[in-house]
């Protein structure tokens, strides 16, 4: 699952955009004499998608990012970029220096030897996309597999350590994706890869792999997000197609689990609940806003028996734990004309499958009215899909009402378990307070409708 808890404010990168051939750095002329490009990057944007699309509408350069430093202060960045290419027009000359010739933009000794060593591909701390000349590589290793010959048409989207996303159009006019991936999102490449295999209608056609990277190359879906299709006929297509994976994968969970695919069992969120119960605690004791009332301890308590009873209820249901996307929002569902396709599986996980139809359709409900005034008929045609593992609709009928429920809490419980290995697990905690007041109201209004 993606979450961004903090937005960082607003910051400058200085630019250090070099070719590779001459080892010297694009410089913009001051009253003090030359310096490096100041570029703004803003608040929760993808460094690399800004700042290239910056270099070509700027300069007139195509460039990858090869690493972000930051400075001494920690306030601001160095976007060190490699120039690949030349687009169409040039809306100025550039003018270029060597690094250590631009007096009025002076890093530290520290700084500059980091810099050097990224332009010269030997710091490899920053992983195996911080090399000058590794996009070029690439091609030239894949030779005719791919009909690509305009560097020009790349894109780069997003990158990280060992993590690299990029668009680009080959020279038949075919959009195509390379994206690897490394650490903490690993799995997502032999997930993807066995998906891809076992269900080429659902998932973007893979064109090669490479496993030493943890990388694959693939074809652009054409179609639209789901959310914006406010197509009810769609969303039951899509959800069909979820239910038909998942019930495809509920006897390899073995693969799923050697591919690395995250445990959301009842197991597991049992043996979560009470170090999570007590955070949420934590979480809701520090609450300062009043725009929302805070859980007390008591309510928190009953909550969790709440919960407790509806996970052993939904684990008598007789519905087997199997394939979960996590994150069927932010636009991972594609309608197409030949139906769903379902992108990004960064966050695979094995658990109960109706918790991926109860994510994408909250997201759903937010996108449009539409859904929201279906959602009961959207949600019991899913759980229809499951007859054959309940031993009466009945059951299936009490696993959809248990659902919104348990799901808002387990979402909750991802939110805070990934924050444990980010920097401080504070982070989560707006989200984990919303997501069990939600959990507090779905639960409500369950026990209103069985009363």
């Amino acid at each position: 699952m993606t979450h961004s808890y903090n937005q960082r404010p607003s910051i400058e990168c200085r630019l250090i955009l070099f070719a590779a051939d001459t080892m010297q750095v694009l410089v913009v002329p001051t009253a003090e004499g030359w310096r490096l490009p100041h570029l703004p990057l803003p608040a929760a944007s993808r460094s690399a998608e800004t700042l290239s699309t910056a270099v070509r509408e700027r300069f007139g350069l195509v460039s990858l990012q090869l690493a972000m430093i930051p400075d001494a202060t920690g306030a601001s960045f160095y976007a060190v970029h490699e120039i690949i290419a030349t687009a169409e027009a040039l809306p100025c000359q550039p003018s270029f220096a060597a690094l250590n010739s631009i007096a009025s933009d002076k890093l530290s000794d520290r700084e500059s030897a980091i810099v050097f060593r990224i332009m010269k591909g030997e710091a490899s701390e920053f992983g195996r996309f911080a090399k000058p000349g590794w996009l070029a590589g690439m091609f030239a290793k894949l030779g005719k597999r791919l009909n690509i010959d305009r560097l020009h048409m790349v894109h780069h989207l997003n990158c990280g350590v060992n993590f690299c996303l990029l668009s680009m159009v080959d020279s038949d006019g075919r959009k195509l994706w390379f994206k690897s991936v490394g650490e903490p999102n690993i799995c997502e490449y032999a997930v993807t890869v066995e998906l891809a295999r076992r269900f080429p209608a659902y998932l973007p056609k893979i064109l090669f792999t490479m496993p030493e990277w943890h990388g694959w190359m693939m074809e652009d879906v054409s179609g639209s997000p789901l959310s914006d299709s406010c197509s009810i006929h769609q969303c039951s297509q899509a959800l069909a197609a979820l239910a038909f994976m998942q019930q495809e994968m509920a006897d390899y969970r073995n693969v799923l689990s050697a591919s690395g695919a995250n445990d959301w069992s009842y197991v597991r969120i049992f043996s979560l609940i009470d170090s999570f119960c007590e955070d949420a605690q934590s979480a809701m004791l520090a609450q300062t806003s009043i725009r929302s009332k805070s859980l007390a301890t008591s309510e928190l308590l009953e909550l969790r028996r709440g919960i407790e009873d509806a996970l052993d209820q939904l684990n008598g249901v007789g519905i087997p734990e199997t394939l979960l996307h996590p994150d069927l929002g932010h636009g991972n569902v594609i309608a197409t004309a030949n139906g769903p396709v379902f992108l990004d599986w960064a966050s695979a996980s094995i658990g109960h499958p109706f918790l991926s139809a109860e994510q994408m359709l909250a997201d759903l409900i937010r996108s449009a009215e539409i859904f929201e005034q279906s959602q009961a008929t959207l949600r019991r045609g899913y759980a229809m899909q499951w007859r054959r593992f309940a031993p009466s609709v009945e059951n299936l009928d009490k696993a959809t009402a248990l659902m919104p429920a348990v799901a808002a809490f387990v979402y909750a419980m991802m939110a805070w378990d990934a924050s444990r290995h980010l920097p401080s697990s504070k982070d989560a905690w707006p989200i984990v307070r919303s997501m069990l007041r939600r959990t507090k109201r779905e639960l409500e209004a369950k026990k209103e409708l069985t009363s």
